[in-house]
């Protein structure tokens, strides 16, 4: 699931104006740089981050698509597996936008493992430094394979890792977990069932197989994929639980939140549709349909009402998302019009954060449709189009017959009846 707090920061690419080229790399002094193929290795990688980040750059730091010009640096093996063969990106990118290779990198070294076989370790601080104090955003170790014509190729960690782990295939899903780990079966199970009954109510095909990485915890999970530091696993002490859906690869990536995380899930199968999709609204049926953080939608749903009862100056028919306060102190709800508010852009969050209020507020939109008309009312407002918020709200009065004015007393007395 894509974090509130970091759907947040997101917004901050539009606010700093992000330059497209890259900060100068910093090679630790440590690191001994005269052995044989450091040079090369160093230039393959600096290359492809500054060609990354390029394409990135243009598409917003949300890469969606592999460029077919950055194949040129990967392994044929990872090419061959891998629809966007750069997990590394494909892994940040399940959170929001992709900051990294703009930021500032510390090569931590590059060490020969075999004859063929390297490992480059990076650490990139979180933009803007001065913010953010230094602090890293992402450390990775990245496999670079030996060719046989001399040259070098980038590889992923959890392609040679998942040979390490143990595997069980059901239905769609294919499992992978570390030997450790305890795989609740009955939990598996469950979540065919589900998966069934929402392809069927969805109309969806789905014949590609689905890897789901289960465990105990991010950290353990994040470790597969040659990630060692990356987002929320050691900024609280609260044990948070964190999946992620990797689409462009179909992965799921569970960290605590168990074999039937049927929300991530929804995500892959949603990829059928190849429309333009508001991304809260999908979030929505992911949360109604599937639960989210291993809370179901009903334990959700009565946090909102709380929430919503305990601030009443909250307009959603003025926002579903979000608000902010102008220069001169008034409120305003809504996405700013210019970059210059989006620094005082707040979202919708309670002080305990067990809840993504965002999320919880569309899946009650969804339980709205559901309850008019099924799985087909809920599909027609999914493919409507709407690239903004302005527009999501003329596609609740086309579907739903819901006018933006009445929405916010709308959604306020059917969570109250209903939950």
């Amino acid at each position: 699931m894509k974090k509130i707090i970091v759907l947040y920061i997101s917004l901050l690419l539009t606010f700093l104006g992000v330059a497209q080229k890259r900060p100068q790399t910093i090679i630790s002094p440590l690191v001994d740089t005269t052995f044989s193929g450091f040079k090369d290795i160093y230039l393959l990688w600096e290359s492809y981050l500054d060609e990354l980040n390029y394409y990135s750059a243009k598409n917003s730091y949300i890469l969606n698509e592999f460029p077919n010009s950055l194949q040129k640096y990967w392994d044929d093996e990872e090419i061959n597996i891998y629809t966007f063969p750069d997990l590394y990106y494909s892994f940040k990118r399940s959170s929001g936008n992709v900051f990294y290779p703009m930021e500032k990198q510390y090569l931590l070294g590059i060490v020969k493992r075999d004859s063929n076989l390297f490992e480059l370790r990076a650490m990139f601080i979180a933009y803007p430094e001065e913010m953010w104090k230094g602090i890293p955003s992402y450390i990775i170790t990245v496999p670079v394979k030996k060719q046989a014509d001399g040259g070098y190729k980038l590889a992923n960690a959890f392609t040679s890792y998942k040979s390490k782990l143990q595997t069980k295939r059901l239905g769609l899903i294919r499992y992978y977990y570390n030997v450790d780990y305890k795989f609740n079966i009955e939990k598996a199970l469950a979540m065919q069932t589900k998966i069934h009954s929402f392809n069927e109510g969805f109309g969806i095909e789905f014949n590609d197989s689905i890897n789901y990485i289960v465990s105990d915890n991010f950290t353990d999970a994040a470790e597969m994929f040659g990630v060692q530091h990356s987002d929320t696993d050691f900024i609280s002490g609260l044990s948070i639980k964190e999946a992620r859906a990797l689409s462009s690869n179909y992965i799921v990536i569970s960290g605590g939140t168990g074999e039937d995380d049927l929300h991530e899930i929804i995500h892959l199968l949603l990829n059928y549709y190849l429309v333009e999709k508001t991304t809260y609204f999908e979030e929505g049926i992911a949360t109604y349909f599937g639960g989210v953080l291993a809370k179901s939608y009903e334990f959700h749903i009565d946090r909102l009402k709380k929430y919503l009862n305990a601030n009443p100056w909250i307009d959603l028919s003025g926002s579903l998302t979000c608000y902010y306060y102008n220069e001169d102190g008034t409120l305003k709800f809504g996405y700013p019009v210019d970059d210059k508010d989006i620094g005082r852009m707040k979202h919708y969050k309670d002080d305990e954060m067990q809840t993504p209020l965002i999320y919880t507020i569309h899946a009650a939109i969804v339980d709205i449709a559901f309850k008019q008309g099924g799985y087909d009312t809920v599909k027609d407002l999914f493919l409507c189009k709407a690239d903004n918020e302005d527009q999501f709200f003329n596609c609740i009065e086309e579907v739903l017959k819901i006018k933006r004015a009445d929405m916010n007393t709308y959604l306020r007395n059917f969570i109250n009846t209903n939950y």
